[in-house]
């Protein structure tokens, strides 16, 4: 007896173009608009049983940036400074001069989200987390940024140089 398997796939209706307007907010330092695409995201294609983890978000975070290795070098969890940055872009030369570093905190009680995004931003800094990008003489500007999420939600703290 011969079994066939047959994959149903059924047509998303998903514009490219938004995606690519999505990433363009991060690539375009408009962090603030960026964080509210990713909480509307956030609100309407993920499970909060899917997110309780850092590595979860880490992952869904990865997966949304992964486009982006065409212009970007993209590191995860890779020594950097005096620790290990969650991600860091990094501009392939002639191929733009704007680096992003992405620190990832997950807390658990709403309450925590601001201070905890806070404390990533100072964790970047701390650690020093741009040390590799600054042996990049291509590189003229550079994003750091920290997102705290609680279940479905997120908060950010960035400074962009």
């Amino acid at each position: 007896m011969t079994r066939v398997i047959r994959w149903v796939t059924k047509k998303l209706n998903i514009d490219p173009g938004d995606y690519c307007s999505f990433i363009a907010l991060l690539i375009d330092q408009q962090i603030d608009q960026f964080t509210a695409q990713l909480q509307a995201y956030l609100l309407n294609s993920t499970s909060y049983h899917d997110l309780s983890q850092e590595k979860d978000y880490h992952n869904l975070m990865g997966g949304l940036l992964s486009p982006l290795a065409s212009k970007y070098t993209i590191s995860s969890n890779k020594e950097a400074g005096l620790g290990r940055c969650d991600h860091i872009l990094t501009p392939i030369a002639g191929r733009g001069d704007h680096a992003i570093i992405i620190e990832y905190k997950v807390v658990k009680d709403k309450k925590e989200l601001a201070p905890i995004a806070k404390a990533g931003l100072a964790q970047i800094q701390d650690k020093q987390y741009e040390a590799t990008i600054k042996q990049q003489l291509h590189v003229k500007k550079m994003s750091k940024i920290s997102l705290a999420f609680f279940g479905k939600q997120v908060a950010v703290y960035y400074e962009i140089m």
